[in-house]
């Protein structure tokens, strides 16, 4: 069925207005998606930035708390070496002052067997000078002996005892020292705690903006599509309108277009007339 030229005009505005549109509402479409993907890429950032701080925040604070945490320990430690050098120094004078006692107390009981000797030796001179002989002489001699035996019998069980209860006591004060040393090295032997290391920050992804789908072409097929139908409804060889038919125009005016077309004028003003003179339009 052929198209007339005013049907093929009527579809062609159809589909040219619907491709217009359809070009307008994809280019409108595709801005806003990409609005909605920058706006959601920078609020992102924005949110990574702040837990970027606040993240670095929190190792300030964390290797703060270490740091002070060491500091601590460290002046612990240093307190614990000296409470154990202290130990030492005061369990060694302890030791001293006891062993020099022990030697004094020696040293005093030879003072007094030397003295001892001497006066056996000058009770065994006496008897013997005062002329004592036979078994008077040997009684006194015997006598003299056995005391000399006693006395020195007497203080060396004095020193032994002595050695006895200085071995004991040095064995008390090596336990008692041994045991303060103990809580000195417990007390340093507890290791600080430095807590958890912070975990690595979870940084936001951008939201998730949907692109539109991409309909142009079935748009503008669509388009196309009703630009046919359009041409084919207002078709004079359907529709069965047809255009009124206009005489040429009249007088001397010859329109090709209005004969070809079939479309003439008729004019109120007359055609010109041309004679010798000149011509004129119009009344006298």
């Amino acid at each position: 069925m052929p198209l007339s030229a005013l049907a093929m005009l009527a579809g062609g505005l159809t589909a040219g207005k619907g491709i217009t549109a359809s070009i307008i509402g994809n280019n409108a479409k595709q801005q806003a998606y990409k609005k909605q993907k920058s706006a959601a890429k920078q609020a992102a950032n924005l949110a990574n930035q702040q837990i970027s701080k606040n993240y670095a925040l929190t190792l300030e604070n964390y290797n703060a708390n270490v740091q002070a945490t060491e500091q601590q320990w460290s002046a612990l430690i240093d307190q614990s070496l000296a409470d154990a050098k202290f130990l030492d120094e005061y369990a060694g004078d302890v030791f001293v002052q006891r062993q020099q006692r022990l030697n004094e107390l020696f040293a005093q009981e030879a003072f007094r067997q030397q003295d001892q000797m001497v006066r056996y030796m000058q009770s065994s001179g006496i008897a013997a000078a005062s002329g004592q002989t036979g078994v008077t002489a040997g009684r006194g001699a015997v006598q003299n002996a056995a005391q000399l035996g006693r006395n020195q019998a007497i203080a060396a069980r004095e020193l032994i005892g002595a050695v006895d209860a200085f071995d004991m006591q040095s064995q008390i004060d090596n336990k008692r020292f041994a045991y303060e040393k103990y809580k000195i090295g417990q007390r340093a032997a507890i290791l600080p705690s430095l807590g958890k290391v912070p975990d690595l920050p979870t940084f936001q992804q951008p939201a998730a903006v949907t692109a539109p789908k991409n309909t142009l072409a079935m748009d503008i097929t669509s388009s196309l599509i009703d630009g046919v139908v359009t041409a084919v409804s207002v078709n004079p060889a359907k529709t069965g309108f047809k255009p009124p038919s206009f005489k040429p125009a009249t007088g001397n005016m010859y329109t090709p277009l209005a004969e070809q077309t079939g479309f003439g004028y008729d004019s109120a003003i007359p055609a010109p007339s041309f004679g010798s003179g000149s011509f004129s339009f119009g009344g006298s």
